[in-house]
């Protein structure tokens, strides 16, 4: 097998030279194998998500690399599905929901339980799951991890979600877990799903800096293209996914000379939508709700020229809080 094209039959799936470096950089380790790229395809082509989104990503254990998703990614697979009919509250202990037990004065839960609906022949049936906190909490050096601290119901569900989801729909969701199933003891990486692991201290990226005017026989285009990234203090993760969504390249000087003056329509517009955004006084969580909402996404990295443009217009008809 090509070490740098990966093409699954089954699923259609094909990771090019660069995505396959961007993958092994970012979203699984630079130990992964030829046939662990081959059933990482698999598994993205079956279930739908997107790894370049971090909907679905890698994480080596005991030398064994295991694929995870975040709970949001289980529902996505779980609705498209069609046969996906919601899930009741969690409950907690004896069956006391989150209000009752913070009542009880209770401070953490023993078990949470929470049921899912799938519609079976029409008919819509439920599946129920069970997790306790002796199992899943999670903790790093003899203390609770600090999601885990902060809000110990809501994790202790999603674990009891994860396993709901996954007796109602196991062809879709085997050999994929969320990360609240796995313990963070372990763990010697960063939150996959939100950040890159071990994002440079500098605010200069070494994309930038290997960015010259010389690098294309446009040297203005190129200079441009490297103040544009400078003034917007991005890092490689940054770059490389807005690169991949829309020239399926990691780095600048991948790009030809008309896709490095599209690079600059693509930063020039994305200003505008910082402005917008500043105009709307909203939060960054605000942003990301309406990204995921209308585009998957929780970062405008990840969008094309065509779906930021449709961000941009969608923005200048909001008017602030």
């Amino acid at each position: 097998m090509n070490s740098n094209i990966v093409q699954v039959q089954k699923s259609e799936l094909i990771f090019n030279e660069s995505q396959v470096r961007l993958l092994k950089s970012t979203i699984l380790d630079d130990q992964t194998t030829n046939d662990e790229l081959a059933l990482f395809s698999l598994v993205c082509g079956r279930t739908g998500l997107d790894p370049f989104a971090r909907q679905v990503y890698g994480i080596r254990r005991k030398g064994k690399l295991t694929f995870q998703t975040s709970i949001d990614g289980y529902r996505l697979i779980a609705d498209r599905t069609r046969k996906y009919a919601g899930s009741d509250d969690a409950i907690f202990d004896e069956g006391l929901n989150l209000y009752q037990h913070l009542e009880s004065g209770r401070k953490l839960p023993t078990v949470a339980t929470v049921t899912v609906w799938k519609l079976v022949e029409n008919v819509r049936c439920p599946f129920t799951a069970s997790a306790s906190w002796s199992q899943y909490s999670q903790t790093y050096s003899g203390k609770l991890t600090e999601t885990w601290a902060k809000m110990p119901h809501l994790m202790l569900s999603k674990c009891a979600e994860s396993l709901a989801l996954r007796k109602a729909f196991p062809a879709e969701l085997s050999g994929i877990y969320t990360s609240e199933e796995f313990p963070a003891e372990s763990e010697s990486f960063a939150d996959r799903t939100s950040a890159p692991v071990n994002p440079k201290p500098s605010t200069v990226s070494r994309s930038v800096e290997v960015l010259s005017p010389v690098a294309t026989s446009n040297p203005a285009a190129s200079a441009e293209v490297a103040e544009k990234l400078h003034k917007l203090k991005w890092s490689d993760f940054q770059i490389q996914n807005c690169l991949v969504a829309n020239f399926n390249a990691v780095s600048p000087t991948d790009l030809d000379d008309d896709q490095l003056l599209d690079l600059i329509d693509y930063l020039d517009l994305f200003e505008k939508t910082s402005a917008e955004v500043r105009r709307l006084k909203w939060t960054t969580e605000q942003g990301k709700e309406v990204l995921k909402s209308q585009f998957g996404v929780e970062s405008r990295n990840n969008l094309t020229l065509q779906q930021l443009t449709k961000f941009h217009n969608f923005l200048k008809t909001q008017k602030p809080a």
